[in-house]
């Protein structure tokens, strides 16, 4: 059973934590039993992103690097460099900076999106690592496709108006995957 919901309650009673949750579907409910062993997983909700807006997306960096005559990869992670999910490391191991890099090469679970780049070397090594959209939540995918749009924007390339994209902007809770 998975599902959404809110917490009602929670409380400590002799020496055992309990939570009550509403939740927002039942599906699945009924499979439950009483005092069976369960894994539970309580997390913060976060909107996914909508699939027409990462369209949208990918077809403005295809016109971005046509019109700058450039690989739609490249543009990509350019705009991820600039408004992008980043995380940095520092004081890594020059030995262990190859071996992130071959790691975030590898296809399994990478997108084009997901690269290492060497900011420092020497006896210790700072590197950043970026992540694609795929693993970016609405907020952060919110602020790389305004990147992307503002790039489209100054190369020359026509975008939608403002209207339509606040209306792929507030689809980002809706997630539109084919059925």
């Amino acid at each position: 059973m998975r599902t959404t919901g809110r917490l009602i309650d929670a409380y400590r009673k002799e020496g055992k934590a309990y939570a009550v949750f509403a939740l927002d579907s039942d599906t699945g409910l009924a499979e439950l039993r009483a005092d069976e062993l369960l894994d539970i997983k309580a997390e913060k909700h976060i909107n996914k992103r909508s699939n027409t807006a990462n369209g949208y997306m990918r077809a403005l960096i295809t016109e971005i690097a046509k019109a700058i005559e450039s690989d739609p990869i490249e543009v990509y992670r350019e705009c991820i460099r600039r408004a992008g999910v980043v995380k940095i490391f520092d004081g890594i191991e020059p030995s262990k900076v190859d071996a992130a890099i071959r790691l975030m090469s590898e296809p399994k679970d990478r997108g084009t999106g997901d690269f290492v780049e060497v900011l420092e070397r020497g006896d210790k090594c700072t590197i950043a690592v970026y992540f694609g959209s795929s693993k970016y939540n609405s907020r952060e995918f919110s602020r790389l496709l305004s990147e992307v749009v503002d790039e489209a924007k100054e190369v020359g390339v026509d975008v939608i108006p403002t209207t339509e994209l606040e209306r792929l902007k507030a689809q980002y809770g809706k997630v539109d995957y084919p059925k």
